[in-house]
Parts: C-alpha cells; sequence; structure tokens
C-alpha cells in the first residue's frame, strides 16, 4: 500500500500469504522521531508435503495395481522419490508391503469383491511427508466354466506312464489350478501335473477339478492291461532291443517288407 498513509497496530502475531511485502517506519519512542522506511519481503515455505496423485488403477479378483505421481512446486522433489505403499481392508490394519523408487506397485494375494485401502507416503526436498489414501475394490472372481481333456477315454499298459493334458476355459479365469485324482490309487495313481503311473491292472477313473471352487471338473476312463502295449511296427521292433517281459497286440501290424 501506500507507505506514507499508515496505521500502527501493535500484535503479538500476524498471518501472511507466501508472497508478501511488509512495509515500515523505524520510530523513536524518545524523541518521537520518525526515521526511514524499510520493507520486508517475506517468503512463506510450506510445510504441507508433496502432492500425490493417483495417475492410473487397475483391479483384478486377486490384484490391485497403481501407478502414482508426486510433485511439490513450492520446494520441489528429490532426484531420487522413494514411496511408501500400504494397504489394508481398514485403517487400522494398514500394512506397508513395500518402499521403492518405483512409482507402480502391484498388490497381490487379494480378496475378490472386497474394497480395500492403498495409501502411499513420499517426501519432498526438505522432508515433508505428502500422502494420499484411496478405497478401490478389487473385482468379482472370474471362474473356471469349462475343463477339456485330451483323452477321455485310455488304455495303457503297466509298463509305461500316460500324461493327461488338460484345457482350462476361460482364457482369463483368475484361478486355472487344477487337482487331480484317481478313484483307485492301487491300480494307478496321478500326480498334480496330470501324470498316470498305472500300478496293476484294471478299470479306474482320472479326474480333475478347478480349484477355484466352481466345481468344474473333467475325467478320463484309463483301462490298465497288464504288460506292454504294442500299436505299431516301431513297437514290435523295440521287442527287439527288449526282450522278455508281457506285450499286448493292441491292434493288426503289417509285417511285410515295405
Amino acid at each position: 500500500g501506500d507507505i506514507n498513509n499508515w496505521t500502527t497496530y501493535t500484535v503479538d502475531g500476524f498471518e501472511v500469504s507466501k508472497n508478501t511485502t511488509i512495509y515500515g517506519r523505524f520510530y523513536n519512542a524518545t524523541t518521537k522521531e520518525i526515521g526511514y522506511a524499510f520493507t520486508i519481503k517475506v517468503q512463506v515455505i510450506d510445510d504441507i508435503g508433496p502432492q500425490i496423485t493417483i495417475k492410473n488403477q487397475t483391479s483384478t479378483a486377486k490384484k490391485i495395481t497403481i501407478e502414482v505421481e508426486a510433485k511439490d512446486n513450492e520446494l520441489g522433489m528429490p532426484d531420487e522419490i522413494t514411496y511408501q505403499y500400504y494397504i489394508g481392508i481398514t485403517e487400522e490394519n494398514l500394512k506397508l508391503v513395500e518402499s521403492k523408487t518405483e512409482n507402480t506397485i502391484t498388490y497381490d494375494s487379494l480378496q475378490s469383491n472386497t474394497n480395500y485401502i492403498v495409501k502411499v507416503e513420499t517426501k519432498d526436498k526438505k522432508g515433508n511427508v505428502g500422502t494420499i489414501e484411496k478405497v478401490i475394490k478389487t473385482a468379482e472372481p472370474v471362474l473356471v466354466n469349462k475343463i477339456t481333456l485330451d483323452k477321455e477315454e485310455a488304455e495303457i499298459g503297466t509298463t509305461k506312464t500316460l500324461q493327461l493334458n488338460a484345457t482350462v476355459e476361460p482364457e482369463n479365469a483368475d484361478d486355472k489350478s487344477l487337482t487331480w485324482s484317481s478313484s483307485d490309487d492301487t491300480i494307478a495313481t496321478v500326480s498334480s501335473t496330470g501324470l498316470v503311473t498305472p500300478k496293476k491292472e484294471g478299470n479306474v477313473t482320472i479326474k480333475c477339478i478347478a480349484k477355484d471352487g466352481s466345481g468344474v471338473s473333467a475325467i478320463c476312463n484309463l483301462k490298465v492291461l497288464n504288460g506292454s502295449l504294442i500299436y505299431t511296427r516301431e513297437d514290435l521292433e523295440a521287442i527287439r532291443n527288449n526282450p522278455g517281459g508281457s506285450y499286448i497286440l493292441m491292434n493288426d501290424i503289417d509285417l511285410s517288407e515295405k
């Protein structure tokens, strides 16, 4: 304002904006003389911390991924920004998941169809802490709706294993893992990857079922025969290199010279 037109206040303190100029004059209380005028330029340094924004977010039934950005127009950000990433279902159980310089994180192994609080903290050059919190909901799970085995019926001998392969649909199912089982482990067992090992002659059902709770399953009806199965001329030729044992001819084979 006009420094020649003053109103004097006696105060214990006052507030100023971020860019303020204070005008004044020196005053001699004894002689009642007013001296030189002066000005003071005040720069207010904030301590509220950087502003953090979530630029992108995606969520599935089991995962939440966010990308953040931090800036401080007053003090600036350090050359290397470190972010602390938290997550929890309530404020009370927020847990630090990771501290890193990357501005993206994927929270995994989450519950489907659940509201989660995600929280991110970082500091500006002065060390002031900025924080953002946001509630993000995980998606409904995509359940398995079909399992197809490459063999629905099969015959094997007791001397060879059989690998069963499963195709799980839809392609974007959240959990495509399977549980394998045999109806009679004394006849044949099956591994967690679908490898069948025969034990003795008999009939057995090999089953796989989705682990996601959908209840979808598929079966292979398996007949185990006591011996090695011969299907082709090549199988017969192999016997010459491994004589002895029990062999079962599964079909007619042309032995004429080609």
